[in-house]
């Protein structure tokens, strides 16, 4: 009897540990509005208000603040040996650092402040109040190009397409670094998000009524996205699952390319989320006054613990119920570090969905399934796990009846 209480015991915690998980704040500091998220090599920067620029070499569990104190930080971007600070200071409109912040140097770009940086190879673009100008000397001198209209609020460098959003004038597209540009369309639009997945491109608005709008020939043509209605400050993928963040509700997640929104503000309440970023296993928020939020992204997209007992071997169970419509849920066994990975495939063996890429810890989980907008049929889906000497791979069968 005492063996049943404990375990049930035991049962029960963890019941309410998984029932819990959420955002938590993570930040020097819980009121500091942060505009700008960044990882390199490990290290991620959060560009706040008045403060500069923050590091962490742990996944946000302690920060540093790097000397660049006092400065409106609003963007952060990356580069193969530099990291680049976009400032509202116009004498310095960029900083850059070459020893992950110890040292900042501010180089003037013709006298703007400077909203987003976009990086392509040799070349930085930023853009700023009077449009979008280039550097090919790693942010030392900026020339201005041709897009000289609006004020740009966002970048998204595409292979060799290069995408300016701006604050009334919609999007401006170039095809030859920027030398010459073209308006793509939602004029007189607030452009203040871009970002894209495969061929996808996605823009987020600020005001208008419609928050997101789609583009599947690089920005020719854009269709509205969805229902979805609030100001859109910041776009990621994971897998395929779209995430977004918006201005007071916080933050959202699809799993269906936009069409349906489930709201993902555990632990967070209903925040201006101003940055989002995937990190090293986590999701981070930077919020308007209300500091720095992480998450693990395995939670977040709905890969749920059972426990955290370390299985015997790897394992992957067939999913319930079975037939299904129009979810089911899969249950896997993982016995150590491991890069997992659990795709969906037709019996054709095309790729249906992603339900899993992620890092995970040892333990038991589950993941759900939505296969509302798949057809009657048979699937079948795949595990592969690399962690320690060897991968893990294994196929089970499922079928879906409507």
């Amino acid at each position: 009897m005492k063996k049943i209480l404990i375990f049930c015991s035991i049962v029960l915690c963890l019941q309410i540990q998984y029932s819990a998980a959420q955002w938590v704040q993570v930040g020097p500091s819980n009121n500091i509005t942060f505009y700008s998220l960044a990882i390199k090599d490990m290290v991620i920067f959060a560009g706040a208000r008045f403060n500069g620029v923050f590091t962490s070499t742990n996944n946000g569990q302690n920060w540093t603040q790097t000397p660049m104190n006092n400065q409106i930080v609003y963007a952060i971007a990356a580069g193969s040996n530099y990291v680049f600070a976009g400032t509202a200071d116009a004498g310095n409109g960029i900083y850059i650092t070459s020893n992950y912040g110890v040292n900042w140097t501010g180089y003037s770009v013709n006298n703007q402040l400077v909203n987003c940086i976009g990086i392509s190879n040799s070349n930085v673009f930023v853009g700023t109040p009077g449009g979008v100008s280039r550097s090919t000397n790693n942010g030392q001198t900026w020339v201005q190009t041709s897009m000289n209209i609006g004020n740009v609020a966002s970048l998204l460098i595409k292979d060799s397409l290069i995408f300016a959003g701006t604050n009334a004038f919609g999007v401006y597209r170039s095809t030859n670094y920027g030398q010459n540009w073209i308006q793509d369309g939602l004029n007189y639009l607030f452009v203040s998000s871009l970002a894209y997945n495969g061929n996808n491109i996605y823009a987020g608005m600020c005001g208008g009524g419609i928050a997101l709008y789609l583009s599947t020939n690089n920005g020719v043509d854009w269709n509205p996205l969805g229902s979805f209605d609030q100001c859109v400050h910041a776009i990621v993928f994971f897998s395929n699952n779209m995430i977004i963040g918006t201005q007071s509700p916080g933050v959202f997640i699809s799993t269906d390319n936009g069409q349906n929104w489930t709201q993902k503000n555990e632990g967070m309440g209903s925040i201006n989320i101003l940055n989002l970023l995937i990190a090293n296993e986590y999701i981070f928020a930077g919020s308007e006054m209300n500091g720095l939020w992480r998450r693990p992204i395995s939670e977040l997209i709905g890969i749920k613990p059972i426990s955290f007992e370390v299985p015997s071997e790897y394992k992957l169970s067939q999913n319930y119920p079975n037939p299904f419509n129009p979810s089911s849920t899969i249950k896997f066994d993982i016995p150590k570090f491991s890069n997992v990975k659990i795709v969906i495939y037709s019996t054709t063996g095309q790729e249906v969905f992603t339900l899993v890429n992620s890092r995970l810890e040892p333990g038991s989980y589950s993941v759900e399934w939505n296969a509302s907008n798949n057809p009657s049929g048979v699937y079948f889906y795949k595990i592969s796990a690399t962690g320690g000497a060897g991968e893990f791979t294994d196929v089970k069968k499922m079928v879906l009846l409507k």
